[in-house]
């Protein structure tokens, strides 16, 4: 194995024992990548140089105008050469010859990286505009953008089979894409620049260097149980009190167990769309087109259908469809909306009606501590009541025109989450103050994690689930299950402890376990992950055997090789193989 390291106006060149083969000088030079078979390596500066791997040598150079090139790349089969410059141009050239084939331009500003996918069908292309640009090299045209950054993007990889995409730079976050340039994980945030990025040979884990820190984080998140299902329409989850179990209510109601996803139950609750567990976890509340009802789930018997006393025909049909149902905390009051966006409390033992309240509603929860609640709809404002007098309260206005399709307490009762096609909001009780505002537009569901340290958002429009930090607003993580974009998820939601999601599509109940590092503090898990037998290494190259029994890691350094003070002098290591 050889090593490249490249220091201003010097590169040089290692032999896998730390001996010094060759030191070059080469002016300006700023990247330097061999080629797949090792027996090259290419330089940028002033211009583009290739040389011999073996001893050093100079073979040809490239360009020789007044361009200051940013880096060079070769192909998989060392065929092309693909270098990037100050100017935002993009240049591809003949690697044998010199004879340049293509100049691509888009970028903004200048473009400090690029880098080719395994089987050399794609190039991806990034830096100072922060917008990574992936090209196809059948026509070297534009394929598509990797939006989502405000910051110099200044590291780029392919995962070894080509399947996923890591980006990093100034902003200090990593995000792994898919193959379908959607961000799939958003890795958490470097206190400074990442200067370096990249996936471990065997694709399963991310190495990322900056702010005197070396972290290494797990590359990819898929869902850890998927249940097909015969069910052509699935509505809302429902989880019980103790997490152990969750209903999906569908054209028939199912109770899974929340570990396995083992079906435990089937009720006859068809055609329903919400269902919520007692707080004691005998029993369950759908509704849907029959109404609101109550259900015996040991015995799998209907015990209650909560009907209004509203003998207008021309609003009996709306009383038979209701959208929302909620227990009180102790479980002796229930609240329905139904589609004639009003709100009812009943008896939870009884059934009968207590009270009937005029909200343009489309849902309704009780507050934690069972002294209060809340409804969302039509007129884009939370009404908050109390429980008893049923008397209005507090108004918290969301968005004015803007119906509020969902919300959802913290376990303390402290801060709601809303939804609505502005995007979603998480607001203080006590005073109504937002708190943060969450740019997710197509959610119509969202609910806080146990520790509410997390949001969660799904259904709508989307075809995936969202993982928020609760304080910063920052995507965490994107859940998708089986099945294209038409079968989109209708709900996901946390499990008790707030570390595995549910989530259901037409058709598939799946199931994802979040990674331990969300809940780990950011000093835990460390491991040494630099070396120092180099001068000024950035980054050491892993084995496959090193993360057989690796934790993942956040490891401060003592020297300052992990962060270069600027984007205009880094120091970088290269390794062949």
């Amino acid at each position: 194995m050889r090593l490249l390291t490249c220091d201003g106006n010097q590169v040089r060149l290692w032999d896998s024992d730390g001996r010094l083969v060759a030191a070059l000088d080469v002016p300006n030079v700023w990247g330097a990548s061999f080629s797949a078979d090792d027996t090259r390596f290419a330089t940028a500066g002033s211009e583009a140089k290739v040389w011999n791997a073996r001893d050093g040598h100079l073979i040809s150079t490239f360009l020789g105008d007044h361009l200051l090139l940013m880096s060079a790349e070769f192909s998989p089969d060392g065929e092309t050469m693909v270098s990037t410059s100050a100017t935002n141009s993009v240049h591809v050239w003949n690697a044998r010859t010199g004879a340049q084939i293509q100049e691509m331009r888009g970028h903004e500003q200048g473009v400090l990286l690029a880098r080719f996918s395994p089987d050399g069908q794609r190039v991806l292309t990034a830096g100072l505009d922060g917008v990574p640009r992936l090209w196809d090299t059948q026509h070297w045209e534009l394929a598509r953008t990797l939006p989502g950054y405000t910051d110099a993007v200044r590291s780029i990889e392919f995962s070894p089979d080509g399947s996923l995409i890591l980006t990093a730079g100034n902003g200090g976050e990593a995000r792994v894409w898919g193959g379908d340039a959607q961000v799939e994980l958003i890795l958490g945030r470097h206190q400074g620049a990442v200067s370096r990025a990249l996936f471990t040979p065997d694709g399963r884990h991310v190495v990322t260097a900056g702010d005197k820190t070396v972290r290494v984080w797990r590359a990819t998140f898929g869902p850890d149980i998927t249940l097909h299902t015969d069910m052509s329409f699935l509505g809302e989850f429902a989880l019980s009190p103790d997490g152990r179990r969750f209903a999906s209510p569908g054209e028939a109601t199912t109770i899974h167990d929340a570990e396995t996803g083992r079906e435990l139950q089937s009720i006859q609750a068809t055609n329903a769309t919400r269902a919520a567990f007692s707080p004691d976890g005998a029993r369950l509340a759908t509704a849907g087109d029959g109404g609101a009802k109550v259900w015996n789930i040991a015995g799998r018997r209907l015990l209650l259908q909560l009907l209004g006393a509203n003998d207008d025909p021309a609003t009996m049909y709306d009383e038979s469809i209701v959208v929302d149902v909620a227990y009180s905390p102790d479980g002796a009051l229930i609240g329905t909306v139904g589609t004639g966006r009003d709100v009812r409390i009943w008896n939870a033992a009884s059934g009968a009606q207590l009270t009937l309240l005029p909200l343009p509603a489309s849902s309704v929860r009780f507050s934690p501590d069972g002294r209060h609640f809340a409804t969302a709809g039509g007129d884009g404002a939370v009404h908050i009541g109390e429980v008893g007098s049923w008397r209005e309260t507090s108004v918290i206005h969301v968005a004015e025109n803007d119906p509020v399709s969902a919300l959802e307490y913290n376990r303390d009762g402290s801060l709601l989450v809303t939804t609505q096609g502005g995007g979603v909001k998480v607001w203080r009780v006590r005073d109504g103050q937002a708190m943060l505002t969450l740019r997710e537009a197509l959610a119509v569901g969202a609910m806080f994690s146990s520790d509410s340290r997390f949001v969660l958002t799904s259904g709508g429009a989307l075809d995936y689930a969202r993982v928020w930090d609760a304080a910063t607003g920052r995507k965490v993580m994107i859940l998708r299950g089986p099945g294209g974009p038409n079968e989109r998820p209708f709900d996901a939601v946390f499990s008790a402890d707030g570390r595995r999601v549910w989530g259901a599509r037409w058709g598939f109940v799946t199931m994802w376990r979040l990674p331990d590092e969300l809940f780990a503090s950011r000093a835990a898990l460390m491991r040494e992950a630099c070396t120092r037998t180099l001068p000024n290494p950035i980054v050491s190259r892993f084995t496959d055997a090193d993360f057989d029994t690796a934790p993942i890691l956040n490891r401060r350094l003592d020297a300052d090789v992990c962060h270069p003070p600027s984007p205009w002098t880094r120091l970088m290591a290269v390794f062949g193989r």
